[in-house]
């Protein structure tokens, strides 16, 4: 069974791979323990979106917000400067966004009161 689960923040907003309906996006995950000198490692992964979802996460994500991505591990062949090398890459089923929703326009603003008669 090919079933990965990553929950991670995202490096760079998503790009639009040409004119598919196809979006890529780069997910930075923390590694579980915390090495000697306080820091925790960090693993880079390429995210594969298709369809309808891919859409939305172009419009409503954005670089360093957290989602969490269920999918299958892809692996992909290719030939650079003759010698041929492989790419993982995460192809997305779900995506959860985990970030609270960035408001843009505030709910409370301050008040105009220099026209109130009170």
């Amino acid at each position: 069974m090919n079933l990965c689960f990553l929950v991670g923040n995202l490096t760079k907003d998503p790009q639009r791979v040409g004119n598919t309906q196809m979006v890529r996006l780069s997910l930075a995950v923390n590694d579980s323990y915390t090495k000697a000198d306080g820091t925790r490692p960090v693993d880079f992964f390429d995210v594969l979106v298709w369809g309808k979802l891919a859409d939305t996460c172009e419009k409503y994500l954005s670089k360093g917000r957290k989602v969490s991505v269920s999918g299958k591990m892809q692996n992909r062949a290719y030939e650079k400067d003759g010698e041929k090398k492989y790419k993982f890459e995460i192809v997305a089923s779900d995506i959860e966004f985990l970030s609270p929703k960035q408001i843009e326009d505030p709910i409370w603003q301050e008040a105009d009161d220099t026209g109130c008669p009170f």
